[in-house]
């Protein structure tokens, strides 16, 4: 086996790196003089550079992909979601009773809500000031689970009905 000897320098002589190697056998130590053409040792570091310069490429592109993939399951994470008979927030669950199951499902399916929509989930045979009542505290009841769950991320506002004032509209906002 040939070790390198550190004890004397190497050096060049006609585009020849020259230096000492030791070759250690079981029957006899000896010293050998070994010349490497320098032409030949920068031709095998070049292409030694190459693969190094796509190992960065990749690993970006690895980098960017991992990245996009976080970030969406990170934003997919952060959303209220309905889920069977509640709705979730992160790891936050809440059950909700069989109106307020349909009044989120509406809220979440459209950006805006009309007032009539929502009096009409409820059924024929309460008079319409009660449905008005009731619809009330569903969404207050709504917006109390939402702050339990996701803090003041969420929250169901009154809008005025641009075609009659005396009429609201409701919004699912994400604060």
């Amino acid at each position: 086996m040939d070790k390198l000897n550190f004890s004397f320098p190497g050096s060049i002589n006609n585009g020849k790196l020259e230096f000492l190697l030791n070759s250690v056998n079981s029957e006899h130590y000896k010293t050998i003089i070994q010349k490497v053409d320098l032409n030949d040792f920068n031709k095998q570091a070049r292409k030694l550079e190459k693969p190094f310069m796509n190992y960065w490429v990749i690993y970006l592109i690895i980098s960017i992909l991992i990245f996009i993939v976080l970030y969406t399951i990170i934003k997919k994470f952060n959303l209220l979601k309905v889920k069977k008979e509640s709705i979730q927030f992160r790891f936050n669950r809440i059950h909700l009773n069989e109106m307020e199951l349909e009044y989120m499902k509406l809220l979440l399916s459209h950006s805006i809500v009309e007032n009539s929509k929502l009096i009409n989930l409820l059924p024929d045979t309460i008079e319409l000031s009660h449905k008005s009542r009731i619809k009330n505290g569903i969404i207050e009841d709504l917006n109390n689970k939402m702050t339990l769950i996701a803090g003041n991320r969420y929250l169901i506002e009154k809008i005025r009905s641009k075609e009659d004032r005396r009429y609201f509209n409701y919004k699912l906002n994400r604060l």
